[in-house]
């Protein structure tokens, strides 16, 4: 790029000082730049500030200042102040930048041809490739973001109920990405091919009945998925007017409130509504009408209640749309400080960390009146509330000497964040339950994948803290943890172990046996499944269905030593009749608990 400087300069430095805009036309990648011409003064070449809209900049001409927003960014320059190194100019009332510095702030190339007596912006080539996927399941609905290097050129087309195809073109993989395992109520499977040079397919298998939404978000594609809902239906029961919908897909956990007109408001986040929002008046002796419509991402169901219910709902469903934060305490334990929020109503919570703070964002959620009951520990030394917005509040947690932290729900009413201290001798391992809530997993006769997941998970805690480990619970009772928060938690609070309890289900019902999973390419996971698997067959004398790798989302994207382990087929009328047995699950337990304690007695 310096040689054509160079050569830039030579074969005009001989020309005009100034007015060179109508010998040498300026084009934006091949399109020319009509009325407004580049200039030069004293050697330096000045390219008009109002090219950045060919490549989509916003620019604003002001009194006093003239900005450019590119990109998320916003560059300002001031007419009329002192311009040391000459990189800003005004000439006859138009504003130019030295292409020097048009290149440096705007990553640019700059090229000149002499034959044609042109300068020609454009945006420099880069190589245009798939370099990750991200995974969101938080709010109700499920985002997908596929990672890219370069403006994302796609098409996606329905297959199968269920499942869907997008193809990316002019792209590449940076690497294999294969076969991910989802293991989430709406999306099952996501798969990636290089079809050829330059296009990648993705085969995402999910729930019939699902919805699909795609924009680009910058360079990266998004990939919404949705459940759907076609209708909402009317009944009585036990004297108490109730809902009903028709879905595919199923619905999420909702919002439930009673609003100041008596109506009982159910805000269903993350679904579509297939058919068309819809009133009846019903005016029976419960109540007036119930209506249903979309509203943004997510389906509003309402009942307008007769007077005489308002006792009834006032005590069972929450009386205001928004939550409460009513009371926050600390309390030391062996793993470090535990911060409690105590709240009323349905807040959605999420945890990053910057530089020394952690801020803990509760989103539709208010805190007018909150109780403190705080000591500050070695782990932090300060605590502040801000409000964002209406229903948005921050809290800062000011880190004094944490090494990691963890943000659970522990149950309907508290939410709990772990501060884990730098001393911390034991080892730390985090136990996943699978599954939860609204979503159950297999389901056998009489038994849920989700019950027996969490009977496990507290057992294995209760072995495991015996012998001097220190355990988190991704939840502690029957709620939807996503999948983002599980593998957050592990990978924040530094834990040592990650352990997900899963049961198994198949069409087949003869299927049995337990197996224990591995991320691939991860030798330290397959040590540990290896060891844990191996522990589990000598306790319970299942069918050694073996361990081995899978790409399920919670391995490939967690710590190294993270395994997730298929305790039986409850889908298996035998292994059903054992799972239902507490002894047999307190086998598998301590099959766990001695598989760990052999891995790590060999580190």
């Amino acid at each position: 790029m310096g040689l054509i400087v160079l050569v830039l300069l030579l074969s005009i430095i001989s020309q005009p000082a100034l007015g060179q805009s109508a010998q040498i036309a300026l084009f934006w990648q091949d399109q020319p730049v009509e009325s407004i011409g580049p200039q030069i003064k004293q050697g330096t070449i000045y390219i008009p500030i109002k090219v950045m809209e060919y490549a989509g900049a916003a620019v604003h001409i002001g009194q006093s200042d003239v900005r450019v927003d590119f990109r998320g960014q916003t560059f300002e320059f001031f007419p009329g102040e002192t311009d040391s190194n000459g990189s800003f100019a005004e000439f006859e009332g138009e504003y130019y930048l030295s292409s020097a510095e048009l290149k440096r702030l705007f990553n640019l190339d700059i090229q000149w041809n002499s034959s044609e007596r042109k300068i020609v912006v454009k945006e420099p080539e880069i190589k245009r490739q798939i370099i990750g996927l991200d995974f969101d399941d938080s709010q109700g609905r499920a985002v997908l973001k596929i990672l890219h290097q370069g403006k994302a050129e796609y098409q996606v087309t329905k297959l199968d109920p269920g499942r869907f195809k997008i193809d990316l073109f002019r792209t590449t993989l940076a690497k294999p990405l294969g076969m991910l395992l989802m293991d989430h109520p709406l999306v099952i499977s996501v798969r990636a091919e290089q079809l050829s040079r330059d296009q990648v397919t993705f085969y995402i298998q999910g729930r019939e009945g699902l919805a699909v939404e795609s924009r680009l978000d910058q360079d990266n594609l998004l990939l919404e998925f949705f459940y759907t809902v076609e209708s909402f239906e009317y009944r009585k029961m036990g004297g108490l007017p109730m809902l009903f919908y028709q879905s595919q897909t199923g619905l999420p956990e909702y919002r439930e409130y009673l609003d100041s007109d008596l109506r009982v408001v159910r805000e269903f986040m993350g679904v579509k509504l297939l058919g068309e929002a819809k009133r009846v008046d019903v005016n029976d002796d419960l109540i007036d009408y119930y209506e249903y419509f979309q509203d943004g991402p997510s389906v509003v169901a309402v009942m307008k209640i007769k007077p005489a219910l308002q006792g009834f709902f006032s005590q069972s469903v929450q009386g205001k749309r928004l939550a409460q934060i009513l009371k926050i305490r600390s309390e030391e334990n062996d793993i470090g400080t535990e911060i409690l929020f105590e709240v009323m109503g349905n807040p959605y919570a999420r945890a990053r960390k910057e530089g020394s703070r952690v801020i803990v964002e509760f989103s539709d959620t208010q805190a007018n009146s909150v109780v403190r009951d705080l000591r500050y520990t070695s782990e932090y030394s300060g605590l502040t509330l801000t409000k964002l917005t209406d229903d948005s509040i921050n809290v800062e947690i000011l880190l004094k000497d944490a090494k990691g932290y963890a943000l659970t729900q522990k149950d309907e009413y508290t939410y709990s964040v772990q501060l884990v201290k730098v001393g911390l001798q034991a080892k730390l391992v985090v136990i996943d339950p699978g599954h939860g809530g609204y979503d159950p997993g297999a389901t056998g006769v009489f038994l849920e994948e989700k019950d027996l997941n969490l009977d496990v998970a507290f057992r294995l805690r209760d072995l495991l803290e015996n012998l001097g480990y220190m355990t988190i619970l991704t939840r502690e009772t029957d709620l939807y943890v996503s999948l983002s928060e599980r593998t957050n938690l592990s990978r924040n609070s530094g834990a040592d172990l990650f352990v997900s309890v899963h049961t198994n289900g198949s069409t087949n019902s003869s299927a049995k046996g337990i197996e224990t999973y591995y991320a691939p390419q991860s030798s330290e996971g397959k040590k540990l499944a290896e060891s844990v698997q191996k522990a589990l067959i000598v306790h319970t004398q299942a069918a050694d269905r073996s361990a081995k790798d899978a790409g399920f989302w919670v391995l490939v994207n967690n710590i190294p030593r993270a395994i997730l382990v298929e305790i039986g087929f409850v889908t298996n009328p035998s292994e059903e009749q054992k799972l239902n047995d507490e002894n047999y699950r307190q086998k598998i337990a301590e099959g766990i608990c001695s598989g760990i304690i052999s891995f790590m007695m060999q580190k």
